[in-house]
This record gives structure tokens, C-alpha cells and sequence, in this order.
């Protein structure tokens, strides 16, 4: 199970970072564009305000994949950055390894879950 997890992270982790949201480059720039022009603090406050209520980076960027795997007894962890599509299918993948080598049943022990931050 090693080894075929850590062929699956090998060619399915992918982007070394995730691409910067535009509006938060756009806000971070009004503000660093006031604090340098010497705007009233008001104005500042808000504009870092705004800054900081958005993402940094593109949660959902297409160009970025993480894949990790972790294994302690008989039981393993697999946690993705990833859509929901590959996650179903890198399940079905998984369960297939198990079918195939007569390991115990995937689909007793699961417990999936899909976690998002707003």
C-alpha cells in the first residue's frame, strides 16, 4: 500500500503554490499605494480591512494538487487538496488495490469527509 501511495502522491501532486487571487493583489495594492502617498488613517484602516477579509490565493486553482498519505498500524489518513471528482476516483483506485491484493475492506472502515473554510 506503501508504494503504490507513494506512486499516486509522485504523479499526482502538482504546482509548487497556488496562484494569487487578483482581488486581493488589486487590494493590497490600493493599500500599500495610501500608506506610501501618506492617505488620512481612516481611509488606511479600511483599505487593510479589505485586504484582509480576502483570500490570498486562489483556493481553487486548477494548477494545484496535494496529495498525502499517512500509515500507522493497519489503518491509513489520505488527505487531499484536490476537487471532489479525483477524490471519488482516487477512492475507487484504492479500493480496487485493496480488491486486488485481498486487504481488508475499504468501504467498512470509511469515513469521508470534505472539509471547506468560508
Amino acid at each position: 500500500m506503501d508504494r503504490f501511495m507513494e506512486n499516486i502522491i509522485e504523479m499526482d501532486t502538482t504546482g509548487d503554490y497556488r496562484r494569487q487571487n487578483p482581488d486581493y493583489a488589486k487590494a493590497r495594492y490600493q493599500y500599500k499605494k495610501a500608506v506610501r502617498n501618506g492617505s488620512d488613517p481612516k481611509t488606511v484602516k479600511h483599505l487593510m480591512c479589505e485586504m484582509e477579509s480576502l483570500p490570498s490565493c486562489d483556493r481553487y486553482d486548477p494548477n494545484f494538487r496535494r496529495v498525502k498519505y499517512v500509515r500507522y498500524a493497519d489503518d491509513f489518513l489520505i488527505g487531499l487538496i484536490a476537487p471532489k471528482a479525483y477524490a471519488v476516483d482516487l477512492k475507487q483506485k484504492i479500493k480496487e488495490f485493496c480488491e486486488k491484493r485481498a486487504l481488508p475492506e475499504v468501504e467498512r472502515r470509511e469515513n469521508q469527509n470534505h472539509t471547506c473554510r468560508r
